[in-house]
C-alpha cells in the first residue's frame, strides 16, 4: 500500500501543476469553457484519488471548489478574481495537506476552515459534504438515471475503491442504491484481492448526464457502465415503498444484466438505453493502453543511479584504454576502442533521458511573477521563449532558486509602477521575458525586462558608501554592474518584504558557479536590464581537455577551450604587457606554470585560447595531453578554499586530476597582476 501511497503523492503534484497552469490561463481568459472544463477534470481526479488514499480533506475542499467551476464550464458565469485568487490560496493549501494530512497544525487548520467558507459563500448552493445534504449545484429540473455499475475483478489492485465512487455518486442527489451478489464465490474460494459485486443505483438529480458519468472518471476504464435516463422529472416522489424494496430485492436475486433491466420496465419506468458499441469500447481501451505505453514515469533517484553507474563506466573505460595503450595487443586494441564508442553513446544517450525542457518550471515563475505582481499592484505580463530548450534535471534544481532572486528583483527593482511608466511614454503594462537557446555545450538563460534599468551612477555612489571602491577609481560599465554581486549589496531605497537586503545576485553567481557557469548582466537607464546565465548542460560528466603543467595534469572544460597554439619561453619573455599576439589579435596570457610553481614555461609550450567572463585569454601549458572525459567528484572540506578548481577525477591508472575552473582561475590571476 506504501507504493501506491507514494504514487498517489507524486500523481497528485503534477495533478496540482496541471491546475495551477490551468488557473493562469483562465486568469487571462475568465469565460474560456475548456480552460475551466480542464480545472474540473483535474479537481474531479484529485478529489477521486484523495478521498481513496484517506486525505479526506483535500477531498471536501476539491468538492467545493469543483461545484464552483461546473458553471463556469457550463457556460451559465464567468471565473471572477475571487474565484481564481481563492483557487490558487487553496492550490497551496492542498500541496501543505499532502505533508499534514490530518491537519496537526492548528494554523493550517484554521486555514482550511476559512477556505471552505469562502468557498461555500461563493455560491450558495454548495455545501459543506459530509453533513447530509447534496451538494448540486442549481439551476434546471431533476432526471432520474438507474445506474448499471459492474467494476472489473482487478480493480482494487491499483487501489481503486468502488465504495468512494458510489459516495461520489450518493452527493449528486437523492438515491437508492442496490447490490448484487450473484458472482460472489464460496468463502474458501474468495480472492480478498478481487471484487466481485455489482451495484444498481436510482438517482434523482438536477446534474446532466456528462456530469453523472464525470462520477466515474476515476474508474471508466476499470468497470462496466450503464447510465440509462429513466425520466426528465424526480421518479422517487412515484414510487412506493413496496415497488422500491422489491427493485432491491429482485436486483440481489437476478442473475442476469437484462434480466435486472426488465425488472425495472416491470414497476412502471420508461427506460430509454443509450447502448454503447463493445467494438468502439475496446478500442478506446486499447488507445489508453498505448498512450499509457509511450511513456513511464521513472522516481529521480534511479536517474541518479543510473548516471552514477554510467559515471563508473566511463572511469572504467578509461582504465581499459590505458591498459590497451601498455599492452601492445591488436585485440584488445579493438575491444577498447569499441568500448569507448559504446561509452560515449551510452553516455549520450542517459544524458537525454535526464535531460528535461525547462518549460517544465515555467509555471513556478508565472505564478511568482502573478503573486508579487498583485502585491505590489503592478501590472505585469511573463513571456518566453526557447522553453524546449533542454537542462538536466539536476541543473534545474539548482537553478530554480537563482531565477526567483532574478525576477524578484526584476518586478520590485525593476520595472515600474503605472502611474510612472505611463509619465515616462511606456506600456502601463511592464513585461517581463525569459528566454532560452543552446550555445555550444552550454545552455544561455536571459531575463528580460523593460523596467527602469540601473543607473550606473547610483551603484557607483552606493559602493563608495560601503567602501568597495576609491572616490577616484576609474570603472566601466561592466565593471559597476559587476559590484551588485558583493555580498550585502542593495541599491534599493527601503527594505520591503521581497527584496532589498543585498542577498539576491551574491546568492545567483555563488550557486551558479557550483554549476561551473557564469552570470553578467547588461543594462540601459530606462529600456530595462537583460541578467544573461550561461551554464552547462550537465554537472556530473563532462567533456575536457587534458594539460600538463610541471608534471601534474589538470583538465580545462572544453566547453571554455577555443583554439592552441605553439609557443616558447622566449615568446612569453617578449610579450608586451603580457600580451601574446595569437592569429594577428593581441590575447592577455598567463603562465600557469609560473602560477603553481613559480618556475614559469622552460622551452616549448602551448597557449590555449579561453573564453571566459567574456573575456578571451591564453593559459600556457607544458603540453596538451589530449581530450578526456571527466568523471567530477566533488573536493574535500580540506581543499574547499581553493575555489579556481572546482572538482577532481579519477585517471585510469588511479590517479587523480584537478578540474580547473577557467572563470575563477582568471579572476584570481588577474587580481594578483593587478595587485603587483
Amino acid at each position: 500500500m506504501d507504493h501506491l501511497r507514494q504514487k498517489y503523492l507524486e500523481e497528485a503534484k503534477d495533478l496540482l501543476q496541471e491546475l495551477e497552469e490551468a488557473l493562469l490561463l483562465l486568469e487571462g481568459d475568465t469565460g474560456s469553457k475548456s480552460t475551466a472544463e480542464t480545472i474540473f477534470r483535474v479537481m474531479h481526479t484529485l478529489k477521486g484519488s484523495s478521498s481513496m488514499f484517506g486525505y479526506q480533506k483535500i477531498g471536501e475542499l476539491t468538492h467545493l471548489l469543483e461545484n464552483c467551476f461546473e458553471s463556469i464550464r457550463e457556460g451559465k458565469v464567468n471565473a471572477g478574481d475571487e474565484l481564481i485568487g481563492l483557487t490558487f490560496s487553496s492550490l497551496d493549501h492542498i500541496r501543505y495537506l499532502l505533508q499534514d494530512p490530518e491537519l496537526e497544525n492548528r494554523e493550517a487548520a484554521e486555514r482550511h476552515v476559512i477556505l471552505l467558507k469562502q468557498a461555500i459563500e461563493l455560491y450558495d448552493d454548495t455545501i459543506l459534504p459530509g453533513e447530509g445534504t447534496s451538494a448540486i449545484a442549481g439551476g434546471g429540473g431533476e432526471t432520474t438515471f438507474f445506474i448499471w455499475f459492474e467494476p472489473f475483478r482487478d480493480i482494487l489492485k491499483n487501489g481503486s475503491n468502488p465504495l468512494y465512487v458510489l459516495d461520489d455518486v450518493a452527493r449528486l442527489g437523492r438515491s437508492k442504491t442496490f447490490i448484487n451478489h450473484r458472482n460472489l464465490p464460496p468463502l474458501e474460494e474468495m480472492d480478498p484481492g478481487q471484487s466481485y459485486l455489482t451495484w444498481g443505483i436510482l438517482l434523482a438529480t438536477a446534474e446532466s448526464e456528462p456530469a453523472v458519468k464525470d462520477a466515474f472518471l476515476f474508474v471508466e476504464d476499470l468497470c462496466e457502465l450503464k447510465i440509462i435516463k429513466l425520466a426528465g422529472r424526480d421518479l422517487f416522489n412515484d414510487l412506493e415503498e413496496t415497488e422500491l424494496k422489491e427493485l432491491a430485492r429482485r436486483f440481489e436475486e437476478e442473475n442476469g444484466k437484462r434480466e435486472l433491466l426488465e425488472i425495472i420496465e416491470e414497476i412502471g419506468l420508461k427506460l430509454a438505453v443509450r447502448k454503447n458499441s463493445p467494438a468502439s469500447g475496446s478500442e478506446n481501451n486499447e488507445a489508453v493502453k498505448d498512450s499509457a505505453g509511450s511513456s513511464i514515469r521513472v522516481a529521480s533517484e534511479k536517474l541518479d543511479d543510473l548516471m552514477n553507474l554510467i559515471s563508473e563506466l566511463v572511469a572504467t573505460q578509461a582504465r581499459l584504454s590505458l591498459l590497451a595503450n601498455q599492452n601492445i595487443v591488436p585485440e584488445l586494441n579493438a575491444v577498447s576502442e569499441e568500448m569507448e564508442k559504446i561509452t560515449r553513446r551510452l553516455r549520450d544517450k542517459t544524458f537525454g533521458i535526464c535531460l528535461i525542457p525547462i518549460e517544465n518550471t515555467l509555471t513556478r515563475y508565472k505564478r511568482l511573477v502573478r503573486d508579487l505582481s498583485k502585491e505590489l499592484n503592478k501590472k505585469i505580463v511573463f513571456e518566453a521563449e526557447g522553453t524546449e530548450t533542454e537542462l538536466d534535471k539536476n541543473v534545474i534544481d539548482h537553478l530554480s532558486d537563482c531565477l526567483v532572486h532574478i525576477f524578484r528583483n526584476c518586478i520590485d527593482h525593476g520595472i515600474e509602477g503605472e502611474e510612472e511608466r505611463k509619465r515616462k511614454g511606456k506600456n502601463p503594462e511592464g513585461k517581463i521575458l525569459l528566454k532560452a537557446y543552446n550555445s555550444g555545450a552550454s545552455v544561455i538563460l536571459e531575463v528580460q525586462d523593460d523596467g527602469a534599468g540601473i543607473d550606473p551612477a547610483r551603484v557607483k555612489e552606493k559602493a563608495l558608501h560601503k567602501g568597495l571602491i576609491e572616490k577616484d577609481q576609474v570603472l566601466s560599465e561592466k565593471e559597476i554592474y559587476e559590484l551588485l554581486f558583493h555580498p550585502g549589496f542593495s541599491t534599493a531605497k527601503a527594505i520591503t518584504e521581497v527584496s532589498g537586503r543585498g542577498v539576491g545576485m551574491d546568492v545567483v553567481r555563488k550557486k551558479i558557479k557550483e554549476l561551473r557557469g557564469e552570470v553578467n548582466i547588461e543594462s540601459e537607464l530606462n529600456k530595462g536590464t537583460t541578467i544573461r546565465i550561461s551554464i552547462p548542460l550537465t554537472i556530473s560528466i563532462m567533456d575536457g581537455l587534458l594539460v600538463r603543467v610541471d608534471d601534474t595534469d589538470f583538465v580545462l572544460p572544453l566547453s571554455f577551450v577555443e583554439k592552441s597554439y605553439a609557443v616558447n619561453s622566449r615568446d612569453l619573455e617578449e610579450a608586451f604587457n603580457n600580451q601574446l599576439i595569437l592569429n594577428g589579435e593581441p590575447v592577455p596570457c598567463f603562465d600557469l606554470s609560473l602560477a603553481f610553481s613559480e618556475k614559469g614555461l622552460a622551452g616549448h609550450g602551448f597557449a590555449i585560447q579561453i573564453s571566459a567572463a567574456g573575456k578571451k585569454v591564453a593559459l600556457v601549458v607544458e603540453e596538451i595531453v589530449g581530450e578526456y572525459q571527466a568523471v567530477l567528484k566533488p573536493l574535500g572540506q580540506f581543499y574547499k578554499d581553493i575555489d579556481f578548481i572546482s572538482g577532481a577525477s579519477l585517471k585510469g591508472d588511479g590517479t587523480v586530476v584537478l578540474v580547473i575552473d577557467p572563470q575563477k582561475l582568471i579572476e584570481d590571476l588577474s587580481k594578483d597582476t593587478t595587485e603587483v
